[in-house]
């Protein structure tokens, strides 16, 4: 599937989720659980809004990998993307799709991991 021929089954930006990009390696679990859930309802409660992560490792729906992906990278109005030690060559395909498309995202890399990863980190925010 190329993903500009991908129309999402819902229309508009879906301004309650923050798409999570990220290695669904168990190691990471405590990245989402214990930095983006509490951050982004931190976010939540202060903007008095619904807002929400979502990773698709978590959709209980039955299908395809990346018809899932893309339905909820292309309406989400923010995309944050987790860049770990190791290269993980879906985040950044999702991530570039997210750059292709205009979605609103944000890399986030710890400033000793930019010397790992292959592109130009000076726009990146650091943890």
């Amino acid at each position: 599937m190329y993903p500009f021929s991908f129309r999402p089954s819902t229309k508009g930006i879906n301004h309650r989720e923050v798409f999570v990009v990220m290695p669904f390696d168990p190691e990471y679990d405590c990245v989402f659980h214990e930095l983006i859930e509490k951050a982004v309802s931190i976010v939540a409660d202060r903007k008095k809004t619904d807002l929400y992560p979502f990773r698709t490792d978590k959709d209980p729906r039955t299908v395809l990998g990346w018809v899932e992906v893309l339905e909820h990278l292309y309406p989400a109005k923010i995309v944050l993307g987790v860049l770990t030690k190791e290269t993980n060559a879906n985040v950044f395909y999702e991530l570039g799709i997210a750059h292709a498309t205009s979605i609103t995202a944000s890399l986030d890399c710890r400033k000793r991991l930019r010397s790992k990863i292959r592109h130009e980190g000076s726009d990146f925010h650091e943890l």
